[in-house]
């Protein structure tokens, strides 16, 4: 039997320039069968960028509004008419922290709400391994589909935060700080984070690591360039190519050990298909071309 392997785009981008990024983003879409065959053309859309508090951009805390606005603009170029964008932000609301940053012009442009979270739904998932229910936002479950933005970052309690961390930010206010609580350990943490992916069920994953944060993320960390975007369905395989970018095991990310075991995707190398613009490279040559190995993340074992 053939395995289905994951695919994974990697976009070397040195800049913010909204023109190549437009182009880059396009073409990544394409690699995955192109954005039609993702999203329905009537579906309702939420875009889910990492928001985490009111920041300078530059800081990389957030995840860059060129990227936010050129995925805005390939949306709507492409005939999608119902997108909304919205964050359970950390600090302060979705309007509050995209005020200023150049998210809110894109999203004026592009006549694009950010909405701001008012009600948490009790939503069950009884097939949780770690989580049999969530409190979700009434705003986002009236949406029909799902597209995570996040931020390349580090984390101090699952080393990295990519693709499957940036799902927390559908769990409804103050209930984000009570997961903490709930679930105090990385493994723990890393389960629920995987139950909540599978029970949103994003449709399409985006990474912005043309500047990412090293050190003491998510907030308080270094911008540090790593120039790449990455794209996939699959967030495990995502995070995992995230983490041999900066040297690290994939395995060991709480979310891509738990994650590959709990089947939201994987982080093997041999069950992951690695394409750039020229077409498929191997994890090693795509590490020793693009990876930084001075990148400050935990390592230790």
């Amino acid at each position: 039997m053939n395995l289905v392997k994951s695919k994974v785009v990697l976009l070397p981008c040195r800049e913010y320039d909204e023109e190549k990024i437009y182009m880059l983003l396009k073409q990544g879409l394409d690699f995955l069968g192109g954005v039609e065959t993702l999203i329905p053309k009537d579906a309702k859309i939420l875009l889910k960028p990492n928001l985490l508090k009111k920041a300078e951009v530059e800081k990389a805390v957030i995840t860059h509004p060129v990227v936010v606005g050129a995925f805005a603009g390939i949306l709507r170029e492409s005939g999608y008419e119902n997108i909304v964008l919205a964050d359970s932000c950390g600090h302060g609301t979705t309007q509050a922290v995209i005020r200023g940053t150049g998210m809110d012009t894109y999203l004026e442009k592009y006549h694009i709400p950010a909405v701001d979270y008012s009600e948490g739904v009790k939503t069950a998932y009884p097939q949780g391994v770690q989580a049999k229910e969530f409190i979700l936002p009434k705003e986002l479950l009236e949406q029909d589909c799902v597209i995570s933005l996040s931020k390349m970052k580090t984390h101090a309690l699952e080393r990295i935060t990519g693709a499957v961390k940036n799902s927390y930010g559908f769990v409804y206010g103050f209930h984000k700080a009570k997961g903490h609580t709930q679930y105090p350990s990385a493994d723990s943490f890393a389960r629920m984070l995987i139950d909540l992916n599978k029970c949103v069920a994003p449709k399409l994953y985006v990474m912005d690591g043309i500047v990412a944060m090293e050190g003491n993320g998510p907030g308080s960390g270094d911008p540090v360039p790593m120039n790449v975007l990455l794209m996939s369905t699959d967030p495990v395989a995502l995070d995992s190519v995230f983490s041999r970018l900066v040297y690290l095991k994939p395995e060991m990310v709480p979310t891509n050990y738990h994650g590959e075991k709990m089947g939201l995707g994987t982080w093997k190398e041999e069950e992951i298909t690695l394409l750039i613009p020229d077409g498929e490279i191997s994890m090693a040559e795509a590490v020793k071309k693009y990876g930084n190995p001075a990148f400050n993340v935990d390592r230790t074992e």
